[in-house]
């Protein structure tokens, strides 16, 4: 069967499609990169806010059109949005065929040299605005030797960076053996030949620990990088989330981390327009942000979640003025960014290469021949640095020297290239 296949959401999402697709192959499907080529289309849904909700509606909505052109086409539902449709009949899309939930081998979809590692399933936290949990369920680490024996998988087809991702990564092995067990996971992860990058996200900023923080201070292949969410620094609010550390205490833990491990690239979010969130409240939020420079910042609008204790909150912020809260904070952290950026200007970096131009470089790519990532910057969250010179092969890496800040983005020449680690 010909099967096209369309992931919305995070990148924990997107292993889950990977997982799909691995099981796809394995049954002899052909994956189709056209719809019109399809006979089956299997959507892997997001539902954590209202943003995701309506993303994932719209894609349905347009798919239900699809198949009254072609009543032979099947339509699958898979993720977060199916396992919510289950429960709320409204969620559910007149054009589907199959509901499948978010329970359900790797078939990669990002760059084959970088992969997403999912070191853990569902979530215990109550944060006050959060429908995960009631999606999908506890806490359930993965075993550690299953988790290294799948980054040698993915090592031995050519993956050079691993991502590792969960609701929160910090918690990863306390169901299993009451302590957290990242610091064991990311040393085993580190001996396994091949990789060369390990990155850190969704560390929730309750749960890290001296050991964590050793362990990306010291072992080499552990990228500087850490995704901090931290939603806020009102106390009052923070409180109100269900979070345990209040704003004083979280500016504090951010100083310590950058005096404890030099060179540390900072990644956080932020949620406006929770309730109860006044002018102070944001202003409060606004400081905290310019003080701290953040070297990466997502915002997020507070989307009311029906089954959470936050909907049915006094104070609900309109949504013109979430909105525009939104815009004012990004719109502080681009000055940040950009003067971030002219500050690299000469520096030596060593970059993992994505991809190549087509056609060398030329006007067309602005002199460009290739464009990576420095060890500061995600694959699709981030930033990149577009190369001139002769760069490597992409999944190589070089050291390039930064040559200009472009806001987000820097640009570099490359000086060398590097030996395989």
């Amino acid at each position: 069967m010909n099967i096209h296949v369309i992931s919305l959401g995070c990148p924990k999402n997107l292993v889950d499609t990977e997982m799909m697709l691995a099981r796809l192959v394995r049954r002899n499907h052909r994956l189709v990169s056209e719809q019109d080529d399809a006979e089956l289309i299997l959507v892997n849904t997001c539902a954590f806010t209202d943003e995701a909700v309506a993303e994932s509606r719209e894609v349905l909505d347009g798919l239900a059109r699809l198949k009254q052109e072609r009543p032979e086409l099947r339509i699958v539902v898979a993720g977060c949005l199916a396992q919510a449709g289950k429960r709320v009949s409204r969620l559910r899309s007149p054009g589907a065929s199959r509901w499948w939930g978010s329970s359900v081998g790797r078939h990669l979809v990002t760059f084959p040299h970088s992969a997403y590692l999912k070191i853990a399933e569902g979530c215990d936290h109550r944060c006050s605005f959060c429908i995960i949990p009631q999606l999908r369920g506890p806490y359930c680490s993965k075993p550690l030797d299953l988790l290294v024996d799948e980054a040698r998988g993915l090592a031995e087809v050519g993956v050079r960076e691993l991502i590792l991702v969960a609701e929160d990564t910090t918690c990863y092995g306390v169901d299993l053996s009451g302590i957290s067990l990242l610091g064991d996971l990311l040393t085993r992860l580190a001996d396994v030949d091949g990789i060369h990058w390990i990155r850190l996200l969704y560390c929730h900023p309750d749960h890290l620990t001296q050991d964590m923080i050793d362990v990306v201070r010291e072992e080499e292949k552990v990228v500087k990088y850490l995704d901090l969410p931290v939603q806020h620094f009102s106390t009052q609010l923070l409180r109100s989330m269900q979070r345990a550390r209040g704003g004083s205490e979280i500016s504090d833990m951010i100083a310590g981390l950058r005096t404890a491990i030099p060179g540390l690239t900072l990644r956080t979010s932020v949620l406006v327009g929770y309730p109860g969130e006044g002018p102070g409240e944001f202003e409060g939020l606004c400081s905290a942000v310019r003080e701290l420079t953040f070297d990466h910042l997502g915002v997020f609008i507070f989307s009311p979640q029906e089954g959470t204790e936050a909907a049915t909150l006094p104070d609900q912020v309109p949504e013109h003025v979430r909105e525009a809260r939104r815009d004012r904070l990004m719109s502080i952290q681009q000055e940040i960014a950009f003067v971030r950026s002219r500050s690299q200007v000469g520096k030596v970096v060593e970059v993992l290469v994505d991809r190549h131009f087509g056609g060398g470089a030329d006007d067309r790519h602005g002199g460009y021949s290739a464009v990576g990532r420095t060890a500061g910057d995600a694959p699709e969250i981030d930033g990149v640095i577009y190369l001139r010179g002769a760069a490597p092969m992409p999944g190589e890496f070089c050291q390039a020297r930064i040559t200009d800040g472009l806001g987000y983005d820097l640009a570099g020449e490359v000086i060398s290239r590097q030996q395989d680690p």
